[in-house]
């Protein structure tokens, strides 16, 4: 019997909801809430976002940046293609001195554009460098903060990420 509660796009069965939540587009999705302080190297949790979109624009918003500047924090944005078993930065926002002002950094990214070389993907992006167009099924966001006084470095930042068709 058909479930006729299923549509088929592409290689994915979506139910008719789904499916229209695609076409509409994806509501924004919270990577990561933090406030921090101290030195810290943070890998958040895995979020499972599915395929299917032609467009991810991810937000980075600093709402406290508070004492020394040679504090500084770095944000990444990772993608497994795999489940989950190997990770790709594709990310890598501009770093972050401690003394700095709210902020708001935007990068948009179009993987179906993509490219046609290959590239080496072992290492990060650097800092503020060209997103890599590639997202799998699975996105986390990794954070380091160094404070060489170790004492005072604060840091909140919220990353939320919207899904196009």
């Amino acid at each position: 019997m058909v479930d006729i509660n299923k549509v088929i796009y592409g290689s994915q069965d979506l139910t008719v909801r789904e499916a229209v939540q695609f076409l509409a587009g994806l509501p924004n999705i919270q990577l990561a809430s933090v406030a921090a302080t101290g030195v810290q190297s943070v890998t958040g949790n895995t979020i499972i976002v599915g395929a299917g979109f032609g467009q991810v624009e991810i937000l980075l918003a600093l709402s406290d940046a508070a004492v020394a500047a040679d504090d500084t924090l770095d944000v990444y944005v990772d993608s497994s293609p795999d489940g989950g078993t190997t990770w790709v930065n594709f990310v890598h926002f501009t770093q972050i001195l401690g003394n700095g002002a709210n902020t708001l950094n935007f990068v948009a990214i179009s993987p179906r554009i993509g490219t046609a070389t290959e590239e080496n993907v072992t290492a990060d992006v650097a800092a503020g460098g060209t997103p890599r167009p590639f997202i799998g099924d699975r996105l986390r966001v990794r954070y380091v903060i160094v404070d060489p006084s170790g004492t005072d470095a604060v840091f909140d930042f919220i990353v939320t990420a919207s899904f196009k068709p």
